[in-house]
Formats: structure tokens, sequence, C-alpha cells
């Protein structure tokens, strides 16, 4: 039996080839923009794992935005540290000066880090901008889908389907397509299922042919006697 989309489901699936397609577009968006303002933002302030973040950050944008938002100030850093005491320039992480002892230390300030600053905002804004629209278009194919799948049953109900759609195929094999999932899982469904497993045993409970026992022809050999010969 040839199997065809349109005819079973009234649904044709070029209609919404190019609102697929814009889906396509608008996720890969928020995924490339959603990395690009962590990049941003973890090169003006010097994050270590930058690279790790931006991956991250393309595969599971919105999840890994908002633990990268929270623990920001905790990520390490590669920015040496200045002592306001002395002056002097200390390795990433360290607590106290090792010239004076003192704990009054300083972050260097990475060169051009408003620039970042502002290009992450940039690509924040259109990130957000992406998923919004992503969003708005997922729920309006969600809801032509919804649409075009009722008005077809209502139509195969009203006897109007076949009139509709009888030129694009066979409209038995699609009446029987749809007799077949109407009444998947149901009595007359299983009742027709043990109708043929009885069939089945009915063939293989017939009577086996009974064996020819050799010893009967002796004793017909010995009747032979009995007519006189």
């Amino acid at each position: 039996m040839s199997f065809n989309f349109y005819n079973l489901t009234g649904i044709d699936p070029k209609r919404y080839v190019g609102i697929v397609f814009l889906l396509i577009v608008l996720s890969i968006g928020v995924r490339i923009f959603t990395m690009l303002a962590i990049g941003e933002d973890a090169k003006g302030i010097a994050v270590k794992n930058r690279t790790l973040w931006m991956i991250l950050g393309f595969f599971f944008p919105l999840i890994v935005a908002i633990i990268y938002a929270i623990t920001r100030k905790s990520i390490e850093k590669n920015t040496p540290k200045m002592c306001m005491n002395c002056g002097a320039t200390l390795p990433p992480n360290t607590k106290l000066c090792y010239n004076c002892q003192s704990p009054a230390l300083l972050d260097y300030k990475v060169a051009d880090a408003q620039k970042h600053f502002n290009m992450r905002k940039l690509f924040m804004v259109l990130a957000i901008c992406f998923y919004v629209v992503n969003f708005i278009v997922s729920q309006v194919f969600g809801v032509m889908i919804t649409r075009d799948a009722a008005n077809m049953y209502k139509h195969y109900n009203n006897g109007s389907y076949s009139q509709e759609h009888g030129n694009q195929g066979s409209g038995d094999e699609n009446d029987d397509a749809f007799d077949n999932f109407n009444n998947f899982g149901s009595e007359e469904q299983e009742d027709e299922e043990d109708e043929d497993d009885n069939d089945e045993n009915d063939v293989g409970d017939e009577t086996p042919p009974v064996p020819i026992d050799p010893f009967d022809f002796f004793d017909d050999f010995d009747d032979f006697g009995d007519f006189g010969y």
C-alpha cells in the first residue's frame, strides 16, 4: 500500500517549508549571539576558560547564559594583581603582596574593556530579539498545525474529506489507514486479533495422519487362508 501524507492527513508538508527554515535560522542566531555575548564579556574581564564558556553557550544558550551571569564575578581570571600599597605587580589569585604583605590588591584593568562590554550589550540584545521572534514563530507554527489537523479530522468525519481529496490517491487505502489508527487499542481490534490467533490455532490443531502399522500386513496374510486358498 502506497503511503501519501497529504491524503492521510490533509496537511501539505510543502506549505511549512518556509516557516521551518525560519525557525532553524532563528535558533542558530540565538546560539551564535549568546556565544558572542558571553565571549565578549569574558574577554573584558579576562576569564581564564573563555573558550569553554563560549562553546557551552552555543549548545546550551539559555542555561549557560544564566549560570555565567550569576558566577561571572567569582570565575577564575587571568588578570594580574596590583598592590595598592607599594604598587607591585603580582600573579593572579594572589591574596597578599609579596613585598609588603598588604592585602589591599586590585585587579589590573583589561585594555579596551569598555569596548568589549559594549559589544556584549549589542550581542545580548540581538540574542534576546532572536529568542523572542523564535518563540512567537514557533507558537504560530504550532497553531497552524493544530488547526489544519482539526479541520482534516472534522472534514473526514463529515464525509467531505474523500470528496475534497479523492483525486489525490486511493480513498480505500486512506480509509483503511484511518480505521486502523482509530481502532488501535480498542476492543474491536483486540477481538480481531484474537480471531486471527484462533484461526492459526485451528490450523495447528488438525488431526495428524495415523501412521501405518507394518504388522497389519502379516495379519492380513494370515487371514488370506480363511477364504479357502
